[in-house]
């Protein structure tokens, strides 16, 4: 109604009208920008005003509470959030994408292509980093052939690749369908693993249907305020985990696997958008350290059959999950003194 009258709105100042346009879904915003090149402008926060209509449906969306990365609108940043999906850039060819890039399908046959399948895993990954703050990713499997086969559900950075999974090397987190749960290359139901009260992590499979979720709390500068809490429909499950946080061009480790090297000018997305984003066209000072620091992507590797739905819930769980107090493991970087490796 409100987008109707646009005439009788003409006599509102910026600021106000901005308020009456938060009020409305994104949906209806971006159809109030064909109305009027003044509302365009506004909307799009076009010039020199930040648009505080996207900052409230952020926040209402998606939970965003923090600030925005410098030198990015409010605008431009929801795109970010509304955006994430898997990359058909890095995806293996043999992964097919559909929904808005949301849905992943590997080895199931559709009415017009017939399924391609070849030996090992094949990886998929999200077209976005994790942004810095809460985040909670959600997969819904839609088919899978068996529990049993490794299907991985994780995070890690540039490094990650089919030939060896969730690993130091690629600072890697993953759950796989068969319960199993390897955090940087260790198995997380090591006895050495336990807490101090000698408590065993337990790691539930999962199979058709099942949403699988991780909830991240993601600092780039510091990994004791870092961490991974998994989720399986709409419970608490298993440990919270540490993230450990790294460079992306530190040194590969000295595990007997080899990291797959980055392709030149390879680096987040997520960052990439900061910089072109930049109004003089560089990049601020944090802008440039945080874009040096090692980001997280969340990944699957699929084997054999499984279609796989992406969706991301902003800063807040879903309404109805369940927390527990679980266990919380100890820095993953201490674990190759236990043995864990």
């Amino acid at each position: 109604e409100l987008v109707c009258q646009g005439t009788s709105m003409d006599a509102l100042d910026v600021e106000l009208l901005d308020v009456v346009f938060s009020n409305l879904s994104a949906a209806h915003l971006c159809n109030a920008r064909l109305v009027r090149s003044s509302w365009n402008a506004l909307i799009t926060s076009d010039g020199k005003h930040d648009s505080f209509c996207w900052r409230v449906l952020a926040r209402r969306d998606y939970g965003v509470v923090e600030e925005k990365p410098v030198h990015v609108s409010w605008f431009e940043y929801y795109k970010i959030l509304a955006s994430y999906a898997w990359c058909a850039e890095t995806r293996h060819p043999q992964i097919v994408l559909s929904e808005h890039n949301k849905k992943a399908s590997y080895g199931v046959a559709s009415a017009q292509v017939a399924p391609a399948i070849s030996a090992g895993v094949k990886l998929v990954k999200t077209n976005y980093a994790v942004r810095p703050g809460l985040s909670y990713f959600e997969i819904t499997t839609h088919h899978i052939t068996s529990a049993t086969s490794e299907h991985g559900f994780g995070l890690g950075n540039e490094r990650l690749h089919e030939s060896y999974g969730y690993h130091v090397d690629n600072n890697g987190y993953g759950w796989y369908s068969n319960g199993s749960c390897f955090i940087r290359g260790a198995n997380i139901t090591h006895t050495t693993l336990s807490s101090s009260k000698g408590v065993t992590v337990s790691v539930p499979s999962w199979n058709t249907g099942a949403r699988t979720g991780m909830y991240i709390h993601w600092d780039p500068t510091r990994s004791t305020q870092s961490w991974v809490r998994w989720f399986l429909n709409g419970k608490e499950v298993m440990c919270k985990v540490p993230l450990v946080v790294t460079s992306d061009l530190e040194s590969p480790s000295t595990s007997t696997k080899t990291a797959k090297t980055l392709p030149p000018g390879s680096r987040s997305k997520f960052m990439q958008q900061v910089v072109a984003a930049a109004k003089d066209g560089t990049a601020s000072a944090s802008a440039s350290a945080s874009a040096s620091v090692g980001q997280l992507y969340v990944s699957l590797l699929m084997n054999t059959e499984w279609v796989a739905e992406l969706k991301y819930h902003g800063s807040r769980l879903p309404d109805g999950y369940i927390e527990c107090d679980l266990v919380s493991l100890d820095d993953p970087t201490t674990w190759e003194n236990k043995g864990a490796y």
